[in-house]
């Protein structure tokens, strides 16, 4: 009795590596339920456009993986952009 697909364990496995990246890269130590939450909206949306758009490309199972991790990277700089504070260059 399988209670988990190959597919939904692959897809939290790639939407836990790019949380991962996103927040080693960016520094910001103890926001990492933030970091999971854009790379999870990115995955499924960027799995939504693939299939929306009828891409093509490359698979991995049913999940087009250069789509979900273009989603990812894309939430994850706009979380990093929204949230980041306003710097003036003039005032440093």
């Amino acid at each position: 009795m399988h209670f988990l697909s190959p597919t939904t364990v692959l897809a939290a496995v790639l939407i836990a590596i790019g949380a991962q990246i996103s927040w080693i890269v960016s520094g910001e130590r103890g926001r990492y339920f933030g970091h999971l939450v854009l790379a999870a909206v990115g995955f499924i949306l960027g799995e939504v456009v693939a299939v929306w758009l009828q891409m093509g490309g490359p698979t991995l199972g049913s999940l087009h993986i250069v789509a979900d991790a273009a989603g990812v990277a894309v939430f994850e700089f706009a979380g990093r952009w929204i949230a980041s504070p306003d710097e003036d260059p003039g005032h440093g």
